[in-house]
């Protein structure tokens, strides 16, 4: 609960800024309503917690209220492309007919969707046919590591000796490092593939979960797709076939997979391909 003087100080702050906070957040997700909701979220957030921007002079208040605005803008946009990506998964992507919930943001893909050019629906159903399985194997070395743990344990719990009990909680401790640098399902799945395709303007990226010759046949096909449907030529020096581990240039951004080693594994990786003509 605010007391009164950190309530004045934050009634302060949301008059002298709240119009400047909103136009910062509507250049991020360009849309009026959002951008208010964002600064709300904020604020609210402040007032439930006010010690994060109380303890603060007027210049690290402010920067504190542009920076919280601008990091929950972009949780605001994540949301709202997760909840895209789902549709646009489940339109183009799913194999199955089934058909989802008819809801708002479903209503709101199928309307971007009518206004695409034909011929991204064109590689958009590429994508399609290009996937397979609906999930990957799972790693055999990972499984054979989890049962040695799982044995361990199991011994571990049944013996009262210190040192055998030293031995295998060392053992299991080695275990559980070596399953962190293992992948749970297998990277390189010849029965899992995925193809996901984004374009502005003349710039496209490809990305790409399968092995580099599914990347050269996809280059090839695309190559004769944009030389029959729209004759144009693809620029070999700048259509570059890379390791999603290594970057990928695209809109002035630099993409690429970041491992992150959790208890259960690490994320795999996958091949991004750019290209501008």
């Amino acid at each position: 609960m605010l007391d009164e003087q950190e309530q004045r100080l934050l009634e302060a702050l949301f008059l002298s800024y709240y119009w400047d906070l909103q136009k910062t957040a509507y250049k991020i997700l360009r849309d009026q309503d959002d951008a208010q909701d964002a600064v709300q979220t904020v604020f609210a957030n402040i007032a439930h917690n006010p010690k994060g921007i109380i303890n603060r002079d007027q210049a690290g208040r402010v920067a504190y209220l542009y920076y919280s605005v601008k990091a929950e803008s972009f949780r605001f946009l994540k949301r709202r492309s997760r909840n895209l990506a789902a549709v646009l998964e489940q339109q183009y992507y799913y194999t199955d007919s089934q058909s989802p919930e008819v809801d708002f943001e479903r209503n709101a893909a199928f309307s971007l969707l009518s206004e695409l050019p034909s011929k991204d629906k064109d590689l958009l159903a590429y994508c399609k046919a290009f996937r397979q399985g609906e999930r990957r194997e799972r790693n055999p070395v990972y499984r054979q590591n989890e049962y040695q743990a799982y044995t361990a344990r199991k011994a571990l719990a049944d013996t009262t000796d210190d040192v055998e009990r030293g031995k295998l909680i060392e053992q299991i401790r080695q275990l559980e490092r070596e399953r962190m640098e293992l992948s749970p399902a297998l990277p390189m799945d010849a029965g899992y593939k995925r193809l996901f395709y984004v374009r502005y303007a003349d710039d496209w990226l490809c990305g790409v979960i399968g092995s580099k010759e599914d990347c050269r046949i996809i280059k090839e096909d695309i190559k004769n797709f944009l030389r029959d449907a729209l004759h144009l030529e693809l620029s070999e020096e700048k259509t570059l076939i890379t390791n999603a581990r290594d970057k990928a240039h695209f809109l002035g951004f630099d993409i690429y997979v970041r491992h992150i080693l959790k208890p259960n594994g690490r994320n795999w990786s996958a091949t991004a391909i750019t290209s501008s003509f």
